[in-house]
């Protein structure tokens, strides 16, 4: 691929962003604002129009993050029509590079200290060839805001060719909460009531092979979602000496895995695109010594991708799972009973379990309609008690909000086995561009064209899929789910409204249509993170160029 237009430019600014440290809940994510802002501070579009170039703080943020928002305004046929170029400048930790860390930011120096490693042949392989750039956040994904702010210098000096305007959204917080997107929406949405309209997103997260060896290049249109359904589950203690008397609530945990874990059977099929299966991010139970008595209550849950299931949707199908699991169990043990008394020569009879599973939502109705004020009054110190610890995450409270609701039940009283099913994890809602909107053919129309056009001009295969593969920033700027999908989702997160909010309705109020046209590379959050400058550098900034001229070039 020739190197040419954009390539120096997307390089220089991409290594002086790799240079400055930025990892996530650190002042240096706070400092790479500064120097964006710096940056774009030079062009003379700027100087002349101060008030475009701007910070736009988070929040309530103990270390004073920020937004950078640069806007062009298009003067060929001046419109509120706005495309947004959103980027996240933070990166995720270090600790990975072990002996390596102090070259964690320097492309040079690290990518000559990993040629002496024993390493994989295929990274030896890519440093040979010399056009590979090495470096924390290289890849995810300041080669991407480089591209982007390259794309805004440009546009600078041609805004007598744009119809519209060009936003430069770069977001700190990705790696963690997305505080600097959620910022970045309720400023949007300030914009958008002064008459700003935003037609399209362009993220530029980082693109990966989906497969050894895979050729192609790949453009996605909306992005993946991700829920995080968990499970409460309890059993009935008893001594090791007499285990057909209890309920093992890690047999149940363990056969609920089994039968969720990386099932294929769950991937969230739509238009041929296929999501990773569900997979199991914690199980265990909350014993906290060791004694002989068996375990009575576990908790475990999963990520869960979704393309065009919502929230009820997947609560739902875990709630035929669980109820399947159950079942499960209790046949099993009962065959093993029947079995061991057999062994034994004493007689059977069927252990009296019986599957019981419950939504938080019915769970947290049923125990409060006998429980009553007494309860609530009780939920809400706790949540006040928890929110006061920082060491405490939003699955830890969710888990201990659902324990204190199993405490009041009958359930807990007559040792009855059951499931409660819940969401205990940020909501990253799924964004399912199908062109029903006229706004989203618009979008799919100019990036179609824009791919056709670049990958002929660089001889590169680019692929335009339909949903970005990867958790980002994205799915803060639109929502696929419709309001009644999304209050089952609230009504079953029992840290909603305390430890979490999302505002789902800014969010739906923006439904700006998306696609991500961002730097292709590997590894990413390894040490082995390295981005491929011949595409990143120059078909990338080329397509996301295009785009918005076709965009607003009329």
């Amino acid at each position: 691929m020739e190197k040419r237009g954009f390539y120096e430019r997307v390089k220089e600014l991409t290594v002086k962003l790799v240079e400055c440290p930025s990892i996530m809940g650190t002042p240096g994510e706070r400092k790479i604002a500064e120097l964006i802002y710096e940056e774009f501070s030079r062009l003379e579009y700027f100087k002349t129009k101060k008030e475009n170039l701007r910070f736009v703080p988070v929040p309530d943020d103990h270390l004073g993050r920020k937004c950078v928002f640069a806007l062009i305004e298009g003067e060929k046929n001046p419109s509120k029509e706005t495309v947004v170029l959103l980027g996240h400048i933070d990166t995720v930790r270090i600790e990975d590079f072990g002996k390596l860390k102090p070259f964690a930011f320097s492309p040079e120096r690290l990518k000559e200290e990993l040629s002496k490693l024993a390493l994989r042949e295929d990274v030896l392989e890519d440093i040979k060839t010399g056009e590979w750039l090495f470096g924390r956040g290289s890849y995810d994904m300041k080669s991407g805001v480089a591209a982007h702010m390259a794309v805004i210098e440009r546009l600078s000096r041609e805004t007598d060719n744009l119809s519209g305007n060009v936003l430069f959204v770069g977001a700190p917080d990705e790696e963690d909460m997305s505080s600097g997107a959620l910022a970045a929406v309720k400023e949007l949405r300030k914009m958008q009531e002064q008459g700003y309209e935003f037609i399209s997103l362009i993220n530029a997260d980082y693109t990966s092979p989906r497969y050894p060896k895979d050729p192609h290049y790949y453009v996605y249109l909306g992005t993946v979602g991700k829920l995080l359904p968990s499970f409460f589950i309890t059993g009935r203690e008893t001594h090791v000496g007499q285990s057909f008397e209890g309920f093992d609530s890690n047999q149940l945990a363990a056969e609920l895995t089994r039968l969720i874990d990386m099932n294929t059977g769950l991937c969230d099929e739509a238009e041929g695109e296929v999501p990773p299966p569900p997979i199991s991010l914690k199980v265990r139970d909350l014993k906290e010594k060791y004694d002989v008595q068996t375990p009575f209550i576990s908790q475990a849950y999963y990520n869960f991708f979704t393309h065009k299931m919502s929230p009820s949707d997947v609560m739902d199908r875990m709630k035929e799972i669980a109820l399947k699991a159950f079942e499960n169990t209790i046949n099993r043990l009962n065959e093993e009973y029947k079995k061991y008394c057999q062994i034994c020569s004493i007689p059977y009879e069927e252990l009296p379990w019986k599957p019981l599973v419950y939504s938080y939502e019915d769970f947290y109705r049923k125990v409060m309609d006998k429980a009553g004020p007494v309860l609530k009054d009780r939920l809400e110190e706790l949540h006040d008690q928890l929110l006061a610890d920082p060491d405490i995450d939003l699955r830890e409270h969710s888990l201990r909000i659902v324990e204190e609701i199993w405490k009041w039940s009958r359930e807990a009283k007559d040792k009855v086995p059951c499931i409660v099913i819940y969401f205990s994890s940020a909501f990253s809602p799924r964004v399912y561009m199908k062109g029903e909107r006229p706004e989203e053919m618009r979008l799919i129309e100019a990036v179609r064209e824009s791919v056709q056009k670049i990958s002929e001009e660089t001889g590169t295969s680019i692929k335009l899929k339909k949903f970005y593969p990867y958790i980002s920033d994205m799915s803060f700027f639109a929502v696929s789910d419709d309001s009644e999908s999304v209050e089952v989702l609230k009504k079953n997160m029992p840290g909603w409204g305390k430890k979490y909010t999302l505002d789902i309705e800014d969010i739906r109020a923006l439904n700006i249509p998306m696609v991500n046209i961002g730097p292709h590379g590997k590894d990413a959050h390894k040490i082995t993170e390295r981005v491929y400058m011949p595409y990143s550098f120059e078909a990338v900034p080329k397509i996301i160029y295009d785009t918005v001229k076709r965009l607003l070039g009329r």
